[in-house]
């Protein structure tokens, strides 16, 4: 099995560069890296030149540039992908030296099955408190859980499992630690109405890849998300995004039951008293606004 990895980065060459010489380190080399660029003109430059002596041609590099949009970043890497196996990172991660290995480890044992695709665990992301896991499961909304199934919910949230004992299936891969096959592509494609740099784009890829095939998380294959404050959207701009792409996704993809509508105006509901908590304790009014904001964007186009 040959692979391609594709990086979507903008404005973070550093976190960019220690990225790739995270992959350079593999014990398994990929056949090539893809990084879809979307900064401004002077970083563009500085990323490609950064990479290439990072590679120095150990691994095949495809430099491409593109207007800032994550699910059109990738659609783009994966039409210029070539390996069987397509991965997507993200540019602030830093991947252990054996998680492609231990990824390809899974492609092999699971190859009898009808496999779409299989993601690695982010070593320093941890379950949440067992109050804040117990309030958001008691609204319904996506959370970091341990004793649970990883499950979409009926309101379109889903419960993520950060750290599980064994390969375990999901239903849904974060977009910066998750690898399909090249040819789930043929039928599926990010969808860039989530466009800009959205939230939830990976869970409606994975959601619609999950309905035909089955997708695995491997405890095995690690590497640290570090989340960079560059180029970063405001939380307000985050907030409004969370709300609106929640509901485009649950309109697109869930089942349009009673019982599921209830289930989303109960998460929003949910959303809107915790943040409203967090105004009051913390006087976080960004989170509330954003909140508010997307609420009123979608509220009206609920019901029809």
């Amino acid at each position: 099995m040959t692979s391609s990895f594709i990086i979507c980065t903008k404005d973070r060459p550093l976190d960019l560069q220690n990225c790739v010489k995270s992959i350079v380190q593999q014990t398994i080399l990929p056949q090539e890296l893809i990084v879809v660029d979307a900064s401004v003109i002077n970083i563009t430059y500085e990323n490609k030149i950064n990479c290439e002596n990072i590679l120095k041609n150990i691994i095949k590099f495809i430099y491409i540039t593109s207007k800032p949009s994550l699910t059109k970043q990738r659609n783009i890497g994966v039409d210029n992908a070539n390996g069987d196996i397509v991965f997507f990172f993200d540019d602030d991660v830093i991947l252990e030296q054996d998680y492609h290995e231990k990824i390809l480890h899974v492609y092999q044992q699971k190859s009898t099955e009808r496999l779409g695709g299989v993601r690695g665990t982010i070593g320093n992301e941890y379950p949440m408190g067992l109050f804040k896991i117990y309030l958001l499961r008691l609204f319904m909304l996506t959370r970091l859980s341990v004793n649970e199934k990883s499950r979409f919910l009926r309101s379109g949230h889903y419960v993520f499992i950060p750290k599980p004992k064994e390969i375990i299936g999901v239903e849904c891969m974060a977009g910066g630690v998750c690898s399909y096959y090249r040819k789930i592509f043929n039928e599926f494609r990010s969808d860039e109405k989530l466009n800009g740099y959205a939230l939830k784009e990976d869970m409606d890829l994975s959601y619609r890849v999950s309905r035909k095939y089955s997708l695995y998380q491997t405890p095995d294959a690690i590497l640290y998300h570090y989340h960079s404050k560059t180029s970063r959207i405001s939380i307000e701009e985050s907030s409004t995004m969370r709300v609106v792409n929640t509901y485009y996704m649950f309109k697109k993809n869930m089942p349009q039951t009673f019982t599921n509508k209830i289930s989303f105006l109960w998460s929003l509901f949910g959303m809107t008293i915790i943040n409203f908590t967090r105004l009051i304790t913390h006087r976080d009014i960004e989170h509330f606004k954003g909140t508010i904001k997307g609420l009123i964007k979608i509220l009206t186009q609920f019901f029809k």
